[in-house]
């Protein structure tokens, strides 16, 4: 269903709060060997010296594609004394800084708004990178609410993408993004009890 359907073997991510992963193989979803912890992909280390994960570890893809990791970039990046415009510097003071307008942000130019888009889009390239190589698949399904601000990390990901892999051809990598937006994963969950429900 959605942007996968007919696709056999891909990996999806939720770009949201944090960044959540799958792999389908043959349509069905893998589960591995401990149920529950496959797919973690938001925990692939992309950076050991990257900024921190809420994990525990350091330089997760979470850490830096994730909507908390642009909120956490933007006030690193002004409480460093990073040129933002004022508006901006007011969001940050009235706690109105959010993932939303920090797109917005780097839509009208802010620099260490589209720094942070750039980051994000090299961090999901890498991480694509890898699991392409190992996995011998080419398909890809971004979605979740970070997701709509596809055109600020878009070319940083495929320019990642292409400098990070030796194994497959850019030009073959296919990333799409999700069609079923917020429904994504109810309809996902219901399509697995569906099947268990089967013989």
């Amino acid at each position: 269903m959605g942007a996968a359907r007919g696709i056999s073997n891909w990996v999806g991510l939720t770009l949201g709060t944090g960044v959540g992963g799958c792999l389908f193989f043959d349509h069905r979803l893998w589960q591995g060997d401990r149920l529950g912890f496959s797919g973690e992909i938001g925990h692939l280390i992309v950076d050991p010296h990257g900024p921190p994960c809420a994990c525990g570890l350091q330089g997760c893809l979470e850490a830096h594609s994730s909507g908390s990791a642009l909120v956490r970039g933007f006030e690193t990046a002004m409480a460093e004394g990073g040129s933002v415009s004022q508006g901006a510097r007011k969001d940050w003071e009235e706690g109105k800084l959010t993932p939303e307008r920090i797109y917005w942000y780097a839509r009208q130019g802010e620099p260490a708004a589209q720094s942070l888009f750039a980051r994000m889009g090299w961090a999901l390239g890498l991480a694509l990178a890898g699991l392409f190589t190992v996995l011998g698949i080419r398909h890809a399904v971004l979605g979740g609410g970070v997701s709509a601000s596809w055109d600020q990390f878009h070319d940083p990901l495929l320019k990642s993408l292409s400098r990070n892999s030796s194994m497959l051809d850019p030009a073959d990598a296919v990333i799409l993004r999700s069609e079923l937006g917020d429904r994504a994963a109810l309809l996902g969950a219901a399509k697995l009890a569906w099947e268990g429900c089967g013989p």
